[in-house]
C-alpha cells in the first residue's frame, strides 16, 4: 500500500521541486510528472534509481582524486572525522549514507557540471541528487561553519601556535612586527541579479559580485572567513561589520604583557595595534620602501588561499551558476573554503605552508 504524503511533507516537496526546476535541474515535463505523482499520493518517483548505484569500494585512487579532490583513504578519514551520520534522510523518504552525501557535495563543487552529468556516477535522478547535495551541504555548515567564524577558542590555535606563526613570518621577511597572519578581501563574480543590481555591482572589478573577507595563516589554513556581503562594499566596512577587530583585541594578547600579535593587510585596512599595513607611497624613504617590499611579498599568501578555493572547487567560480535568490551562493563558497582547509591538512600542506615552512595541524586537532 502506498504511503500517503501528509500536508506538511507535500508543501516541502513542492517547494523543493520548484527550486530544482528554477535551477534547471529538472525540466517542465519532469516537474509536471512529479507534481501529479505527489498529488495522487504515489511513492515519489525520484526515489527510483536510474542506473547502477555508486560503489565506493570499486573506486580507484585516480578516480577519487579527479572527481572528489581527495584520495580514497582521505575520503574515509574525512567522513569519519566530520562525524557524518551513517544514514541521512529527507521528508520525501529518500535516504542516503553520510559518505554518499559527502561524495555528492565534493563531486558537485569540484567542477561546474550539471546534475544530469552526475546521474550516471551515482545512479540517482537529478531531483534526488539536488536534494542530497543541499541537505548534506547544510549539515556540514551547521556542524562546522563556526570553525571559520571564531577559531581562536579552538585547541589547535593555542598561544604556542600563534608564536610559531610569528616566528615563521619573521624568518621569511626578516622583520618582526609580531605578525601571525594576513587579512584581505576577495570579489567573487555572480550572475547579474534582477533586483538591487546597484548593491551588487563592484565598480573596481566592473561586475556584479559578492565579497568575502579572509584571514590566512602561515600553515596555509584559512582561519577566518566572513561574508558574503554586497559587492559594492569597501573592505574597511566589511572588517567593521565582521566583528573581527573585537576578536583580535581579545585573543591576540601575548602572554606576559608583551603587547599583542597582529595581522597584516593592504592599505584599505585601518592601522591599529592588531592590524599592520604598508607605508604610504607618498614621500616614502628607502628604508620604508624596503619594509613594504619584504612584508608585502609575504602578504601574497592570502591570495594563494583564495586561488586554492576556486581552483579546487571550480563550481563556485562559475559565474553563470552563482544566482542570488535561486542558489545558496554564500553557503557554497563557505563550505568550499572549509573543504579547502581539510584538503590542505590531509595533503600535509600547500603552497603557503611550503613558503613559510610551517606544517598544518592534524585534521583531528583542527576539528576538535
Amino acid at each position: 500500500m502506498a504511503h500517503m504524503v501528509d500536508r506538511e511533507e507535500q508543501y516541502l516537496l513542492v517547494a523543493l521541486l520548484l527550486l530544482s526546476h528554477d535551477e534547471g535541474d529538472i525540466d517542465q515535463d519532469e516537474l509536471l510528472l512529479l507534481l501529479v505523482a505527489l498529488e495522487e499520493g504515489n511513492p515519489c518517483p525520484l526515489n527510483q534509481a536510474i542506473g547502477r548505484r555508486l560503489c565506493f569500494d570499486l573506486l580507484d585512487e585516480e578516480t577519487c582524486l579527479r572527481r572528489f579532490r581527495f584520495s580514497k583513504d582521505q575520503l574515509t578519514e574525512l567522513c569519519q572525522l566530520l562525524r557524518l551520520p551513517d544514514k541521512m534522510s529527507a521528508a520525501c523518504r529518500t535516504t542516503w549514507s553520510g559518505l554518499e552525501g559527502l561524495l555528492v557535495v565534493l563531486r558537485r563543487l569540484c567542477y561546474p557540471n550539471r546534475l544530469g552529468d552526475l546521474c550516471e556516477d551515482f545512479g540517482r535522478s537529478k531531483g534526488v541528487l539536488s536534494l542530497i547535495f543541499n541537505v548534506t551541504l547544510v549539515w556540514i555548515y551547521q556542524q562546522w561553519g563556526g570553525l571559520m567564524e571564531n577559531p581562536f577558542q579552538r585547541p589547535f590555535l593555542s598561544n604556542w601556535r600563534l608564536h610559531e606563526y610569528r616566528t615563521a613570518i619573521h624568518r621569511r621577511t626578516g622583520i618582526d612586527l609580531k605578525i601571525v597572519g594576513f587579512i584581505d578581501g576577495t570579489v567573487r563574480p555572480i550572475c547579474r541579479t534582477t533586483v538591487n543590481q546597484r548593491d551588487f555591482y563592484n565598480g573596481h572589478k566592473r561586475t556584479h559580485a559578492l565579497k568575502y573577507q579572509s584571514v590566512t595563516a602561515p600553515d596555509g589554513l584559512i582561519l577566518c572567513l566572513y561574508g558574503p556581503i554586497e559587492g559594492k562594499r569597501h573592505d574597511a566596512r566589511m572588517l567593521r561589520e565582521s566583528g573581527l577587530l573585537a576578536l583580535l583585541y581579545h585573543h591576540l594578547q601575548i602572554p606576559g604583557g608583551q603587547g599583542t600579535y597582529a595581522l597584516y593587510g593592504d592599505p584599505a585596512y585601518p592601522l591599529c595595534s592588531v592590524i599592520q599595513k604598508a607605508f604610504p607611497a607618498a614621500g616614502i624613504t628607502p628604508r620604508r620602501q624596503a619594509f613594504n617590499t619584504h612584508v608585502s611579498g609575504a602578504r601574497q599568501s592570502v591570495e594563494w588561499g583564495f586561488a586554492e578555493i576556486i581552483t579546487k572547487w571550480a563550481y563556485v567560480d562559475f559565474k553563470k551558476q552563482q544566482k542570488i535568490g535561486l542558489q545558496a551562493v554564500g553557503l557554497h563558497y563557505r563550505v568550499a573554503a572549509f573543504l579547502t582547509n581539510c584538503r590542505t591538512i590531509l595533503r600535509g600542506g600547500n603552497k603557503t605552508s611550503s613558503f613559510f615552512r610551517v606544517d598544518p595541524p592534524t585534521l583531528a586537532m583542527y576539528l576538535q
